[in-house]
């Protein structure tokens, strides 16, 4: 009895622990948070994207429409939110720097996951670029 209770508390540890360290996905958090509006190929033909009433960006073409340099650091910040960003237009998207914020657990590391979180979109949106639109 005493090893189940203890198999019992050592799984339960383990759980607690599962994806403090794990690397995210940035292709999956873009189909879970982004393609809705930016479609499911980022080419800005999401169901919602009808509804918004503006234009939507392709994102497959951000290293071409900036010199043919991917801007990593404007797109880390226009996706944690945190930063004002005029060429961003009108503050439609979320906030994912504070949404993903609200689905981590309080216990010091938050903002390193987030931080995880956004950089893993970034790097997927690099992935993605195409040229010739």
């Amino acid at each position: 009895m005493r090893k189940i209770i203890w198999v019992a508390i050592l799984l339960v540890g383990i759980s607690g622990c599962s994806g403090a360290g794990l690397p995210v996905s940035g292709k999956r958090l873009f189909q879970e948070n982004c393609a809705n509006c930016h479609g499911v190929y980022a080419d800005g033909s999401g169901p919602a994207a009808v509804d918004i009433g503006l234009p939507i960006p392709d994102l497959r073409y951000l290293t071409e429409s900036n010199a043919g340099i991917f801007p990593e650091q404007l797109i880390f910040q226009i996706i944690d939110g945190q930063t004002d960003i005029e060429a961003h237009f009108s503050r439609r998207m979320p906030v994912w720097g504070y949404e993903f914020s609200l689905q981590e657990p309080d216990n010091g590391k938050a903002d390193q996951r987030v931080r995880r979180k956004i950089q893993a979109l970034t790097d997927y949106l690099r992935s993605i670029q195409q040229e010739n639109k």
